[in-house]
C-alpha cells in the first residue's frame, strides 16, 4: 500500500512539474539579463525535481516488472555495449565479456540495473582511472562485475548503498547530485531477474559491484 501511494504521488507530481518548466521557459524568453542567473537556478532545481520523480516511479515499478514484462533472449555483450554507449560515452573503459554468452531474462530490467551502476562509476570515478566491466560464468551462474578506481566509500557505508535515498558522506556522496535511488533500483531490477547484487571496496581504491544471475538464465 505504501509503495502504491508513493507511486501515485510521484505520478501526480509529473504534470505540475512539466507545467512549471514550460512557464519558466516563457519567463526566460522575456526576462532581463539580471534575472537570468536566478532563472537558471530555478531551471536546475526543476530538472533535479523531475529527475527525482522519474527515479521514484522507476523504483516503485521495478518490483512488479515480472508481472508487466516478458523475458527475452539476448547476447550479454550487446546489452553491455548498449548501456556503455548511453551512460559512459567518452569514459576510459575496459570490457571483458564472452561474446557468445547468451541470456534469457528481463532485458529491460538488466539494462536499467547495469545502467545505474555504470552511471555511478562514471560520475564518481570516471576521472580516476579505467572502469572495468567483466563477465564470466562460474558453476553455471553468470557474474557481471563493474570495477572502478575512484574514492570509494567508507566500509561502514557499504551495507546501506542499496537502501533507498541513502547517500554516503564524502566524495561519492551528497555533493555529486545523485538521488540516492539508483542502486536501490538496480537491486530491485536484479532481484526481478532472480539474481543478486553486492558491492565491496576495490583495493587499493574504488568499488567493485557484482551482479550474479542464476544458471537458469544462461542459454548459450
Amino acid at each position: 500500500e505504501q509503495r502504491r501511494i508513493t507511486a501515485d504521488v510521484a505520478h501526480e507530481l509529473c504534470s505540475p512539474i512539466a507545467r512549471m518548466q514550460m512557464a519558466l521557459g516563457v519567463i526566460e524568453q522575456r526576462g532581463t539579463p539580471e534575472q537570468a542567473a536566478y532563472l537558471g537556478k530555478l531551471d536546475t532545481e526543476l530538472q533535479h525535481m523531475a529527475k527525482l520523480v522519474e527515479e521514484v516511479l522507476a523504483f516503485s515499478k521495478a518490483e512488479t516488472l515480472p508481472d508487466r514484462d516478458s523475458p527475452e533472449t539476448f547476447l550479454l555483450v550487446d546489452l553491455v555495449h548498449s548501456v556503455l554507449s548511453r551512460e559512459a560515452d567518452g569514459a576510459d573503459l575496459r570490457v571483458e565479456i564472452p561474446v557468445e554468452l547468451r541470456l534469457h531474462s528481463f532485458r529491460a530490467a538488466l539494462d536499467r540495473a547495469l545502467g545505474n551502476v555504470v552511471r555511478n562509476a562514471v560520475r564518481y570515478a570516471g576521472q580516476a582511472g579505467p572502469i572495468r566491466i567483466e563477465a564470466s560464468t562460474e558453476d553455471g551462474r553468470v557474474f557481471i562485475r563493474v570495477i572502478d578506481c575512484g574514492p570509494g566509500v567508507p566500509e561502514e557505508a557499504l551495507p546501506r548503498l542499496f537502501d533507498p535515498f541513502f547517500r554516503p558522506e564524502g566524495a561519492r556522496g551528497r555533493q555529486s547530485g545523485g538521488s540516492g535511488l539508483g542502486l536501490a533500483i538496480s537491486r530491485r531490477c536484479i532481484e526481478a531477474c532472480e539474481g543478486s547484487i553486492s558491492v565491496v571496496r576495490n583495493h587499493p581504491n574504488g568499488l567493485k559491484v557484482t551482479v550474479v544471475l542464476p544458471a537458469s538464465v544462461v542459454t548459450g
